[in-house]
Order: structure tokens, then sequence, then C-alpha cells
């Protein structure tokens, strides 16, 4: 119950802040993200991502726009609505669902790429929300986090006895 309660602030604190984090990226910051996930996500457009805790969808628009299908999760409607509005000015392909980072709708190894921006240190129980994670991501599919101001890459084939263990 307690888990449920803790869920519940965090869902309507970020609804309520969900305005003041949809800003105008600038068009520096925007290229930037554009040219590392196009040079990482590479020319297989058939390949899937996933932005888990999307917020207003500054990723999954990128990924969509540059040709990937994308879905943006965050578990705020409101971060959402915003989502959707700028999927819309920029011409991204992006579809957006609520939901549960440690509950993701998907069958396992579906997701080719997960991608994240300054999301992880959010999660309430970060191992079992990576074994979730894990569960969905294809053999060979990465992950892609972005921490502070540093990026991180984990290959699941590589790595993934030393970040989790099942």
């Amino acid at each position: 119950m307690e888990k449920e309660h803790v869920l519940s602030v965090i869902k309507n604190h970020w609804n309520k802040k969900a305005a003041e984090f949809n800003i105008d990226r600038n068009a520096d910051e925007i290229g930037r993200w554009e040219k590392v996930l196009s040079e990482f996500l590479g020319r297989d457009k058939s390949k899937s991502v996933v932005d888990i805790g999307t917020g207003t969808g500054f990723l999954a628009n990128i990924t969509g726009k540059l040709g990937h299908p994308t879905i943006g999760m965050d578990l705020s409607r409101e971060m959402l609505k915003y989502a959707v509005k700028q999927g819309e000015t920029c011409a991204s392909s992006a579809m957006y669902i609520e939901g549960n980072a440690s509950e993701l709708p998907f069958v396992d190894d579906s997701i080719d790429y997960i991608v994240n921006a300054r999301f992880i240190w959010t999660l309430l129980e970060p191992e079992i929300t990576l074994r979730e994670w894990f569960r969905v991501i294809r053999r060979g599919g990465y992950f892609v986090l972005q921490y502070n101001e540093g990026r991180n890459r984990y290959n699941r084939e590589a790595k993934e006895e030393r970040i989790l263990s099942r």
C-alpha cells in the first residue's frame, strides 16, 4: 500500500510541475541530442525505442523524428499532454502511453533501445525496475541513459551480469 501511495504522490507532483518542464529547447541542445542519437541508433529504422520517464517527450520526439518507431512513457498524464503537443510541433511520429517504469506493458525481448534522460535517480526500486527493463529489451539491445550531465550506455549482452543478476 505504501508503494502505491508514494507513486501517487510522485505522479501528482509531476502533474503539477509539467508546465514548468515544458520549455523550448534551444536548437544547439536539440542538435547535439539528434547527432548522438542518430549515430547511436544507426540507419536501421526498424529498431524500436522506448523513452521511459519521457516527461515532455524531448528524447522520444527526437527518435520519432529520426524515423524510429518510438513510444514515450511517463507516470504523469500532464507531462504526456505536453509531449504530444511537442511531437505535433516538430513532426515526430512518437506515440505516448501513461505507465510505471517498473511495470512495462511490453512482452519479453520486444524492445531494441530503452532511453531516458535525468530519470533514473527517481526510481523507488532501481533493482526491480532495471530487471523489468532487461525483461523487455532484446538480446543485443541497449539502454541509453543520461544522468546529471554525463552519458552512459549499457549493452545487455556484455554487461548484464555486472549490472544485475536474475
